[in-house]
């Protein structure tokens, strides 16, 4: 025999009962949120408020130790100063001229019946004051021509360059039996900086010392490891 049952609750109060479950749940899902959001705030209060001010003071701390520790030790500012001299030497190692390619350049460009009596070098404006004495103010010519027409090349580097901006005869004169000359030039850093190995080419069609065969003039058969008190070369601007 089956059995008939009857549902004799309206459709209203089933609306109700499935509203009340439904609030239910959003209550549950509301509690829930808002204790998640209250043990996140408590964790962010408490590693602000107690972590991070724990972690302050251990590093003020620290700071503190150590700063003591280098104030035993003895001669600090000495030693911090000789420290700071070590690290600059690199950087002045890269940077200073050097100079005794000088006697590598002037053998090369000098004419062979010329001297170089006095030399001025400033590396600081790149120039260069020559004066001395020749056999003739031609030679003198050659010598200042030579100059300015002669190049250099850099290793790796396929153009030349010129070496001497500015060739300039300051001042002559023709004595009785030598001629007397200024010069002023201006060079190429290049020349002397402490990269690279710049290579003269020096013109050919002049009569320079590599022409002639002339093993060296005054300046180098002598007279420059032991020049006389006013002739010795000087430097500027290292």
């Amino acid at each position: 025999m089956s059995m008939v049952q009857f549902n004799l609750l309206p459709d209203v109060k089933l609306r109700y009962i499935r509203t009340q479950a439904t609030q239910k749940l959003v209550y549950s899902i509301s509690f829930a949120l808002a204790m998640i959001s209250l043990a996140a705030f408590a964790v962010i209060f408490l590693y602000v408020d107690v972590l991070q001010k724990k972690t302050m003071s251990n590093a003020d701390n620290d700071v503190k130790k150590y700063t003591n520790e280098l104030r035993e030790i003895a001669d600090l500012d000495k030693i911090l100063t000789i420290q700071n001299q070590l690290n600059a030497l690199v950087g002045l190692h890269q940077s200073k001229h050097i100079v005794s390619r000088l006697y590598t350049y002037l053998p090369e460009l000098t004419p062979a019946n010329l001297n170089i009596g006095k030399l001025t070098v400033d590396f600081s404006a790149s120039t260069l004051l020559m004066s001395g004495t020749a056999d003739s103010l031609q030679t003198v010519n050659t010598f200042v021509d030579t100059m300015k027409f002669t190049t250099y090349s850099l290793p790796n580097q396929e153009n030349s360059q010129k070496a001497f901006s500015s060739v300039i005869l300051s001042t002559f004169g023709k004595e009785e039996k030598k001629a007397t000359y200024s010069i002023s030039v201006t060079f190429d850093p290049n020349l002397f900086a402490n990269s690279g190995s710049p290579i003269l080419v020096v013109p050919k069609e002049y009569t320079t010392r590599s022409v002639i065969g002339v093993p060296g003039s005054e300046i180098f058969n002598g007279r420059l490891a032991k020049p006389a008190a006013d002739e010795q070369p000087t430097e500027e601007g290292q």
